[in-house]
């Protein structure tokens, strides 16, 4: 078992990888073998693998850990999710009742402490933008109250009315309203 953060973990056992979010529901399940190969199918994933393996890029923030491509940039170790597997976790991050539909920052922040992609805050935008359970529950765009004007001065008597409602007031001590 290894720890990506104090909320997440990642379980290598018996071939099988489970990300674990905070309240023990998997995130993403997949064979570590299929990572492996989904990895390597992956452009950016098999460019990055082999800049690493002919130490093309010693400084980079990317290091390989039981032939997985992670991501290092902070400490902790983040799976870099291929193209294809993308969109279910943007599905698992932001869709499924556990999740809430966060909305972009929220839905991003789950994503960031355990996975990592190029583009990752731009897909997660559009992802979230389009999402009908997020656009209904948004908060309607409204324009700012107007700012008070005074109003002109008459120039005959009775060319404005005003009317000032005004709600029940409260009773005096002298029973008075």
């Amino acid at each position: 078992m290894q720890i990506l953060s104090p909320d997440f973990m990642l379980i290598t056992q018996s071939q099988k990888m489970t990300v674990y979010g905070p309240i023990e529901f998997p995130i993403y399940i997949v064979n570590t073998e299929d990572m492996v190969e989904l990895q390597r199918e992956d452009p950016f994933c098999r460019d990055m693998l082999k800049r690493l393996k002919s130490n093309k890029q010693p400084q980079s923030k990317f290091v390989i850990q039981d032939n997985i491509l992670m991501y290092n940039k902070t400490g902790d170790h983040k799976i870099v999710l291929p193209k294809v597997m993308q969109t279910d976790a943007l599905v698992e991050a932001q869709d499924q009742p556990m999740s809430g539909h966060l909305g972009i920052e929220g839905t991003l922040f789950k994503l960031k402490k355990i996975v990592y992609w190029p583009k990752m805050k731009k897909h997660t935008y559009q992802y979230v933008t389009r999402c009908q359970e997020c656009q209904r529950g948004k908060r309607p765009i409204r324009n700012p109250q107007g700012l008070m004007q005074s109003i002109a001065v008459p120039d005959q008597p009775h060319s404005f009315i005003s009317i000032h409602f005004a709600r029940p007031l409260p009773t005096t001590k002298e029973l008075n309203k």
